[in-house]
């Protein structure tokens, strides 16, 4: 998939939300969906800024 208008994800670790980041464009590859488990792996390539900037 290609990010070609923005699109904003939210940082967590262990469940909790540590950061916003908002990407002006890039690619996201799904390399793996177990819906038995509920994750998805895969990698991405993106430009963008976090909350500060």
């Amino acid at each position: 998939m290609t990010i070609a208008n923005g699109a904003d994800f939210n940082l967590l670790d262990s469940g909790a939300r540590v950061g916003h980041v908002r990407f002006g464009g890039g690619e996201i590859a799904i390399d793996k969906y177990d819906a038995a488990s509920k994750t998805i792996s895969g990698h991405f390539s993106a430009s963008g800024k976090d909350e500060t900037g």
